[in-house]
């Protein structure tokens, strides 16, 4: 239930920000949805060993989730009178494009266009390589670098700060200078760097988890909207909801294997001899996997790069209509 009620909420969000924003200044309001999702991230990691070591524990921990959601219950009514205004403004057009029935035919077009094919495996693979990672990173942390569990998790916040401020400036830059698919190059190959630094150095984990907050801002901040410019506004609710589908399948997968590859490359290393500090968890190969997935990644990335030069959606164009 959790999940179904978190990827529905990205589906629709993203859709009502193309909706708002679509030739005006898109990436940028992508990029500030963004950075506040990410702030959550932040806090998340910061507060949840803090909350827990009180005397209720989880039981607190679980009302504190009750409060943040009853906020975003009150913000989504606050945002609904908005919108009902914005669709009196834009007219019966905007009303008939948000209630069109899909069609099986909506899709079927969908996997013909190779440039969403390309940015649909490039999401699966970049966020394949980025919040699994989150997901181990404060493990991986104390395993390697000798961190407290509440330090492992301030550093991790690294991470989602760094898209705080990122995300936004570089969906201003796509916005008003272009090169969204060059965006997305850069993003693709800085995740790379900072995998293969994890996995086969012992520099200090600070830069690299900075790094990865401008790849992770990068990344995101040209795609999201990019999506848009590729995809007809009448079905960029499937199109979304498809990328989600597909994303997921990467991030059920891949924790699953970094586990096991975790396993087979820490044999007679128990939970208790690393929990009583006679032992530790080696994270290179699990991390070099990630790296990996990263230059998959980036194939697609460029594959999507040289099929705009045919397809002329122009990615590599400004988003905001009046700097075409």
């Amino acid at each position: 239930m959790f999940g179904l009620g978190a990827e529905t909420f990205y589906v629709v969000i993203n859709k009502v920000i193309a909706k708002w924003f679509k030739g005006k200044e898109l990436a940028l309001a992508f990029g500030i949805s963004l950075a506040f999702g990410r702030f959550g991230t932040a806090a998340a990691f910061m507060l949840s060993p803090r909350i827990v070591e009180g005397a209720e524990k989880w039981t607190t921990a679980g009302w504190f989730g009750v409060m943040l959601a009853l906020i975003g219950f009150i913000a989504f009514f606050i945002y609904a009178i908005f919108d009902l205004r914005f669709d009196k403004v834009a007219g019966d057009q905007t009303e008939e494009e948000e209630t069109e029935d899909f069609s099986f035919k909506d899709f079927v077009l969908l996997m013909k266009n190779k440039s969403f094919i390309y940015i649909t495996l490039l999401c699966i693979l970049f966020y394949s390589a980025v919040f699994p990672f989150l997901g181990f990173a404060a493990d991986f942390l104390q395993n390697k670098f000798g961190f407290s569990e509440t330090l492992a998790g301030d550093v991790t916040t690294i991470l989602p700060y760094g898209t705080i401020l990122f995300t936004p400036l570089f969906g201003w830059f796509t916005d008003f200078k272009g090169k969204n698919a060059s965006v997305m190059i850069i993003g693709s190959i800085l995740l790379i760097i900072v995998h293969l630094t994890f996995s086969l150095t012992s520099l200090s984990p600070y830069v690299p988890l900075f790094l990865l907050g401008v790849a992770f801002s990068l990344v995101p901040a040209a795609m999201w909207p990019s999506v848009a410019r590729i995809v007809e506004e009448n079905r960029l609710g499937t199109a979304y909801g498809f990328m989600f589908t597909v994303q997921n399948f990467g991030l059920m997968g891949i924790p699953m294997i970094m586990g096991k590859v975790l396993d087979s490359t820490n044999k007679g290393i128990t939970p208790q001899m690393v929990k009583d500090g006679v032992a530790s968890y080696d994270y290179t190969y699990t991390i070099l996997m990630l790296a990996v997935i990263g230059i998959l990644g980036i194939v697609f990335a460029v594959l999507l790069k040289r099929e705009d030069k045919v397809s002329g959606f122009g990615l590599e164009l400004p988003n905001k209509a009046e700097n075409r």
